[in-house]
């Protein structure tokens, strides 16, 4: 789908690029019960969303996922961290016609309604130039937020400069933060570990 935002909702995106040091193979791709990662994140999102775009990193191979196909947009530049996907993701989808996009990490597959559907409210509640992001022990957490697409200009500028830091971007937007606890916080926390993949995983031949 194109253009529009499809009927007030924002684009979603999910950054797929990272290094994966410390699981030691790329994330998108890591089994997750019946699917991987990208696939468990990306059904999560689709609902909430009028498109997904897809933020991955120059050479990178990504695993099938179920539904439309996503938009897959690259990195002119590796290495940079999150932030450099986000700018890639951001103007995306402002040519496409967005002017909000829910973003999230590719290492966030217990994503659910109960942490997506707070964002989305308060986003609809603070309007398009605003970021919402959620709030989980008092601390923002910039990897699973709503971002209007012209911060994609303050993205590029951070990264001229040599800084790669969301928090970074954060300070020099204006931000709502949205306070989860208990279940409701549970789904934004990432996955760095296979240790951590395997104490929380569905079983094989489960989603």
């Amino acid at each position: 789908m194109k253009g529009g935002g499809g009927a007030g909702r924002p684009a979603g995106l999910i950054l797929a690029g990272g290094a994966s040091r410390r699981m030691g193979r790329d994330k998108a791709g890591h089994p997750w019960g019946a699917t991987t990662m990208l696939g468990a994140v990306s059904a999560a999102l689709a609902p909430h969303c009028a498109e997904l775009i897809i933020a991955a990193a120059p050479d990178q191979s990504l695993p099938a996922t179920a539904g439309p196909p996503p938009l897959v947009v690259r990195d002119r530049v590796g290495g940079q961290g999150p932030l450099r996907g986000l700018a890639t993701g951001l103007a995306a989808a402002a040519a496409r016609g967005h002017e909000t996009v829910l973003t999230v990490a590719t290492d966030m597959p217990l994503l659910s309604a109960a942490a997506l559907d707070p964002l989305l409210e308060a986003a609809r509640r603070a309007g398009p130039a605003t970021i919402v992001a959620p709030r989980v022990d008092g601390i923002v957490q910039p990897l699973c937020a709503v971002y209007p697409v012209a911060a994609a200009a303050e993205a590029e500028e951070l990264l001229a400069a040599g800084r790669r830091s969301l928090r970074a971007l954060l300070a020099r937007g204006e931000v709502t933060a949205v306070d989860l606890t208990g279940a409701a916080a549970d789904p934004v926390r990432d996955f760095d570990t296979p240790a951590q993949v395997r104490d929380r995983s569905p079983g094989p031949g489960t989603c």
